[in-house]
């Protein structure tokens, strides 16, 4: 469940907008 994170991430598997 790793889809394209936009602005700041919840700190979750948040790491390919790293």
């Amino acid at each position: 469940m790793t889809k394209l994170c936009s602005k700041r991430c919840e700190g979750l598997v948040c790491i390919i907008e790293r």
